[in-house]
């Protein structure tokens, strides 16, 4: 992947076009998107954008580059990552929106070289960083009261994406 001018930046835009392609209400949650149209392609051009989107695809290699090492720091980092998420009004249903852009976005990116053997690793590595962020946003989602759940929603546009199936498909 490395291989590829800024493949930092060119991964970082699929994940997300493929994110909104999947739910295209979850554009919505980025402020900086909000000025778009859904799905417009200026949007991927916003320097914004492109900055969120390339520290997206640093910070999963930063993980992968992690796995081997302190485990438990990167459990603190993930449950940390997943506790800010809650306050941008990130579901658990949207970590399988997530988890199902990165494998089409890795697919892309990887070609020929996203075997089966390497899907399922990435799947595995997914479920690792989704599984620990979702940990971290239920210990903060457990100390708010409803009112505050409502509010929550309704700031971020009542976002509920039915179940997608399990992590493999």
């Amino acid at each position: 992947v490395k291989a590829v001018d800024n493949f930092e930046e060119y991964a970082g835009l699929l994940l997300f076009r493929s994110i909104f392609s999947i739910d295209p209400k979850t554009q919505a949650m980025f402020r900086f998107a909000r000025k778009y149209e859904t799905g417009a392609e200026e949007l991927f051009s916003d320097p914004i954008m492109v900055r969120h989107a390339t520290n997206v695809i640093r910070g999963v290699n930063k993980v992968v580059t992690m796995l081997s090492k302190d485990t438990e720091v990167l459990v603190k980092l993930l449950k940390g990552l997943g506790e800010r998420h809650v306050n941008y009004g990130v579901r658990e249903e949207h970590y399988q929106v997530v988890g199902q852009a990165l494998v089409e976005t890795l697919a892309i990116v990887l070609g020929d070289t996203f075997t089966e053997e390497v899907k399922d690793a990435w799947i595995d590595i997914y479920d690792l960083i989704s599984t620990t962020m979702i940990e971290g946003a239920s210990s903060v989602k457990g100390l708010r009261t409803i009112e505050y759940e409502c509010q929550e929603k309704a700031r971020c546009g009542g976002f509920g994406i039915p179940w997608r199936g399990s992590r493999k498909n």
